[in-house]
């Protein structure tokens, strides 16, 4: 039987890996004794059948991501002529695991192939999640395509409100009487299209948004501001920097209702959700939080550039291992208890730990130096120009000359002054000591000397330093088993987007469940292989206050109107 979750703020460690002990000495058989259910069915997602004998299924469930899926078939399998219309219609394709949680897609290519007498054919097919690369976000969605005012479209305030109200106005556009008249407007030269805008009225894109309360909407702030870019490419950076989940999954009669309190679902259509899995409590409990945390996350940047000038702590050249804290692992948020909680699932290295693998990467600083620029300020270009002319005309005028323009030599020492700029890491420096690497050319492609310029050479200098990079790969069932939510229900300890810690050699690393592999063959029983970051870098907290100082200057260019 499988205990039930601990808050780890609220029990000593042992208590925590006491229950994970006991459950690790319980499994006595590997998880998966259960071949996987995979359903095909037909395009308004009626079940048609469960596919029971194929030769093999892998897929991999992949955080804010399209998820693969191959499935090999006998050729003679009376299920592949289903498979095969998929050529000209929807060919919807579910695959369920033994503690119920379920991926959705459908069938995208297959390929019929005979080798040495053998016939099988190949599905390989995509998640539900690629709805958000096929829709597109329209600056105004209330307005026809032939008319689009304003120039972008503005999301200011909680992420995940941000994101849900973004997906829903592509939808709504698409769907009942609005989208009927968009529709027929924006196919008013096809005639033979008109009949179609109908569909939008009997037929609307099969799409529900999860709605969130933006008072209660705790999830860090942000801006979007788009023009007609997919949903996935407007949201993207958005969902990294704050660590939401972004999910779609097919909704059939007989599931759990996703949001009774909302609506009731009766068809078959495709539920999206945003979730925060930051794994952050705030303050309030409101949407006041993801506003104080941007604030502590901007004084945390700054506060740790001090401390460099000042020679003291490094905040940027420490090793920090969790990644999951969208707020950073500064010292105001460390005093106001924004930081990360500890997970629920953390695993220790040992024999029946379930750890498949584990990498940590150390990588030593690049330099403690960053050079950048090589342009000179615009104003420094046209004061050096206005002293030539100056210089110039007055020694026309002592010579008596006549007829030669004053500006002759405008231009010619542009780039000269205050081309170039350095930043330099102190305490990088003294702990390096002589030997280490000086210097570094950054291309940052602005000229030195501007706010661009400042936050670009300080993100080189986060990216040039020295740190740790891991990820952890483990074994579903040892002891904790791997399913995710689905709509509401708890299937496993922990699934997709969920973060994870393990604790390596004293060290306890905490990072997010990025993907899953399952396999299902003739010589696997529902092999389940879980993997835990990505080896990547934590990014520069420089980097990521340029992007939402970008991101504010379009919310006022497009409210102002003003030309991009």
């Amino acid at each position: 039987m499988t205990a039930p979750p601990i808050d780890l703020t609220q029990v000593p460690d042992w208590a925590a890996f006491g229950v994970a002990d006991e459950r690790a000495h319980a499994q006595d058989t590997p998880q998966g004794a259960v071949q996987l259910i995979v359903t095909i069915h037909d395009n308004q997602a009626r079940p048609l059948g469960e596919i029971g004998d194929y030769i093999s299924c892998t897929y991999t469930p992949k955080k804010n991501a399209v998820s693969p899926a191959t499935i090999v078939l006998k050729g003679d399998d009376p299920y592949v002529p289903l498979a095969k219309a998929a050529v000209y219609t929807v060919v919807p394709i579910t695959i369920e695991t033994a503690n119920g949680w379920r991926w959705s897609g459908r069938v995208d290519t297959w390929a019929d192939d005979m080798v040495n007498g053998v016939s099988t054919v190949t599905l390989q097919c995509v998640s539900d999640f690629n709805w958000f690369n096929k829709l597109m976000v329209f600056p105004a969605f209330w307005m026809p395509i032939e008319i689009q005012i304003p120039k972008e479209a503005v999301f200011i305030g909680p992420a995940i409100t941000n994101i849900k109200e973004l997906i829903a106005e592509q939808c709504i556009r698409q769907s009942g009487l609005l989208g009927a008249a968009l529709e027929f407007a924006g196919n008013i030269l096809n005639p033979a299209a008109w009949l179609g805008s109908l569909l939008d009225i009997t037929d609307p894109v099969p799409i529900v948004v999860v709605p969130t309360n933006p008072l209660t909407d705790t999830s860090k702030w942000t801006a979007i501001t788009c023009r007609m870019p997919t949903v996935l490419a407007a949201v993207e950076q958005t969902l990294k920097d704050c660590g939401l989940l972004l999910t779609a999954d097919l909704w059939k009669p007989g599931d759990p209702q996703p949001c009774p309190e909302w609506f009731i679902l009766t068809e078959s259509c495709i539920v999206v959700d945003v979730k925060d899995k930051s794994n952050v409590v705030g303050l309030t409990g409101t949407a006041l939080d993801g506003l104080i945390g941007e604030g502590v996350d901007l004084i945390d940047t700054i506060l740790g550039e001090i401390l460099t000038v000042l020679g003291g702590a490094d905040i940027a050249d420490s090793g920090s291992t969790d990644a999951t804290n969208p707020y950073g692992d500064g010292i105001i948020a460390h005093l106001l208890g924004i930081d990360s909680k500890p997970p629920w699932v953390i695993y220790e290295d040992g024999p029946r730990s379930g750890i498949v693998e584990s990498h940590v990467n150390g990588h030593h600083p690049l330099a403690y130096r960053m050079i950048g620029g090589g342009k000179s300020p615009g104003w420094v270009n046209k004061g050096v120009d206005l002293l030539l002319e100056f210089i110039l005309s007055e020694l026309l005028a002592a010579f008596g000359a006549s007829g030669i323009s004053s500006t002759l030599l405008d231009g010619v020492l542009d780039d000269v002054f205050l081309a170039f700029q350095q930043l330099e890491d102190l305490p990088r420096r003294l702990r390096l000591g002589r030997f280490g690497y000086p210097e570094f050319f950054a291309q940052t492609g602005s000229a030195a000397y501007t706010l661009d310029e400042f936050i670009a050479l300080e993100s080189a200098l986060w990216d040039s330093r020295g740190f740790y990079a891991f990820s952890l790969t483990v074994q579903d069932g040892y002891p904790y088993d791997f399913g995710g939510e689905f709509f509401g229900i708890k299937c496993g300890d922990f699934g997709i987007g969920d973060p994870v810690s393990w604790i390596y050699k004293n060290v306890i690393y905490t990072d997010y469940c990025t993907e899953a592999t399952i396999i299902d063959d003739r010589t696997h029983r529902v092999q389940i292989i879980a993997k835990i970051g990505d080896m990547s870098a934590v990014e520069s907290p420089w980097a990521k206050l340029m992007r939402k100082y970008q991101s504010l200057w379009n919310v006022v260019k497009a409210a102002s109107l003003a030309s991009n």
